[in-house]
């Protein structure tokens, strides 16, 4: 009898500790796929789990942003493996980031998460890493292309240089460009020989007055020497083409591999061979100075807390304003209102600790695209060679192959700020993507973007007019005239050259609405030569240095004057600034 008794206790203890492992168990073992949506469309993630640890994030097919997506995944895949948690931990990519962690909620549910594990996981905390108080020798405030490079010259002269960027990923609005530099004196152009005087007849007629012509000069005749140095440290030219074919075929521009997001992530990759102190998610609050107006460093702030930075330098390149409406209706009123696609943080915050610091802007207006239904994304999916332009009236708005720089001030003066680009299926559309690949587009092709509710298609141009809200008549007369010029073979009244003039003779047409937005803003601080911002007397105020977008205004104003203009200025006062701010610590 009490062997049977010890028997039945030791079973009854058995099963309630096997319960009790059960009731531990936070997931049922094994590899899940779960679902969301995200900023195109449906995102996959391949979830693998233990019993009671998320073991293996693996992002699967999507529609993300390319050169947004392609970054984030791996810094969301290892925060939730190392964190245990779906706390955000992207700045600059929200929605990618949502989509990721909803999709991997979706994907614990299949595998047997509770609410309670669920809820648990949304609020584990994230590990934070803890600064204090800290001397260095340079430190530079964010981290897009121009931020980059300052570090990498920086870096040539002294090992003390702290990089800030306040989102986590770097490159800024470099990293969302198509990533062409203009330069001059590039031994790859070796069709086209101009000279920076050359640049400046330019820029002065289509994107005056030049501002500082000595940075000017400085900045152009030095752009060959920067683009020696990101050679020397793995940047790779891989095409070489015209900055503004039509009007000013002269001038050049470089390129990478994979456009902006290549030469970003070229540069990242530099900065972490120079082990250079790169600190991601992290706000510049203010500017420290002495009593006598002397800059001193920087407060800094991340998750952890606030802490100063006291520096002999410090280089400022935060971009620009385009997300500030307050600046924007200040200082490029016209573009207020406009779609924008600058990168996350493009807010003013170095013009206002600049001005804050004595410094002052120079120049106005901004640079700007056009864009399909307000999608930014779309730069790279749409058909690039657009037959016709028209007003909401129905009547031609700009020459059919006029650069994008002067089309977008065109719609955004439209009363309703909208164009649409008429396709027909007589023309073979070409359209590229951020591999660098162009190719060209299918019928097929042009239904997905209908399916997707990027263009408008209709059998007739009358359905199409009823379509998209324009009259019937007036889109018909446009197309009609449009068409007595191809059939001539002369140039349109608009100048688009007969070469490039496409028929719009045969159903079924396509329609998609464009819309103007500003991809940057062009005033800045005032600097000399040595990229030292400067008081309204022109005196440089001590230790303070800037470049990329923060100084556009002193090289060109009012609007974009051609292709590889941002990328190349930005990436030669960003050299300039670190080399010269590395070379006055002696």
């Amino acid at each position: 009898m009490k062997k049977r008794m010890l028997t039945l206790f030791v079973l009854l203890l058995l099963l309630a500790f096997s319960t009790a492992c059960a009731e531990s168990a936070r997931f049922t073992a094994g590899t899940f796929t779960g679902s969301a949506v995200g900023f195109h469309g449906e995102l996959l993630v391949e979830v693998e789990v233990s019993d009671q640890e998320i073991l293996k994030v693996t992002v699967g097919e999507n529609n993300e942003t390319y050169h947004v997506g392609e970054a984030a995944f791996p810094i969301l895949e290892k925060s939730i493996v190392e964190n245990q948690s779906l706390a955000d931990v992207i700045t600059g990519a929200t929605i990618t980031s949502r989509a990721v962690t909803n999709a991997v909620i979706d994907a614990l549910k299949k595998a047997n998460a509770s609410d309670d594990t669920l809820k648990s996981l949304k609020v584990a905390e994230i590990a934070q890493t803890v600064y204090t108080d800290t001397e260095t020798d340079i430190v530079i405030v964010g981290a897009g292309i121009a931020c980059m490079v300052a570090a990498m010259q920086a870096k040539e002269v002294t090992d003390n240089v702290i990089l800030l960027e306040k989102n986590t990923l770097v490159g800024g609005s470099g990293r969302l460009s198509a990533g062409g530099m203009m330069l001059v004196g590039a031994e790859e152009f070796t069709d086209s020989v101009y000279t920076a005087e050359d640049v400046h007849r330019w820029f002065s007629v289509q994107a005056g007055p030049v501002t500082n012509d000595p940075v000017f000069y400085e900045v152009m005749n030095r752009s060959k020497d920067m683009l020696s140095y990101i050679k020397e440290n793995g940047y790779t030219v891989t095409d070489v083409a015209k900055c503004q074919s039509k009007l000013a075929p002269i001038f050049r521009n470089v390129n990478t591999d994979h456009y902006g997001m290549g030469l970003s992530d070229t540069l990242e990759s530099a900065v972490a061979k120079k082990n250079i102190d790169l600190r991601c998610n992290t706000t510049v609050t203010a500017l420290l100075q002495n009593e006598n107006g002397v800059v001193e460093g920087v407060v800094a702030n991340n998750a952890a807390g606030s802490y100063t930075i006291r520096a002999k330098k410090v280089i400022l390149a935060t971009g620009g304003f385009s997300h500030n409406k307050e600046m924007l209706n200040e200082y490029a009123p016209f573009w207020n209102g406009a779609f924008i696609i600058a990168a996350s943080g493009a807010d003013g915050d170095g013009h206002q600790m600049g001005l804050q610091a004595g410094g002052h802007i120079v120049g106005n207006g901004a640079m700007q695209i056009y864009v399909t239904n307000y999608d930014p994304s779309l730069i790279g999916n749409m058909p690039g060679n657009i037959p016709l332009f028209v007003g909401t009236d129905g009547n031609q708005i700009c020459a059919s192959d006029e650069y994008y720089g002067t089309i977008a001030p065109k719609i955004q003066a439209l009363d309703d700020k909208t164009a649409y680009a008429i396709f027909s299926s007589d023309n073979t559309y070409y359209q590229f993507d951020y591999y660098g690949t162009g190719r060209a587009m299918k019928v097929s092709d042009m239904d997905t973007l209908v399916e997707e509710g990027r263009l408008v298609k209709a059998d007739t141009l009358e359905e199409l007019a009823v379509k998209i809200g324009i009259d019937p008549a007036a889109l018909q007369r446009s197309v009609n005239e449009h068409n007595w010029f191809y059939d001539l073979q002369i140039n349109d009244a608009w100048g688009t050259a007969a070469a490039k003039l496409q028929p719009i003779k045969t159903g079924p047409y396509y329609a998609g609405r464009q819309v103007a937005c500003v991809m940057g803003t062009i005033p800045g601080l005032e600097i000399n030569t040595a990229m030292q911002v400067v008081n309204a007397n022109g005196q440089p105020i001590e230790n303070l240095y800037a470049a990329g977008e923060l100084v556009f205004g002193n090289i060109f104003n009012r609007q974009y004057p051609m292709a590889g203009t941002g990328i190349g200025i930005a990436m030669s006062t960003g050299y300039l600034a670190g080399q010269n701010a590395a070379n006055a610590l002696n």
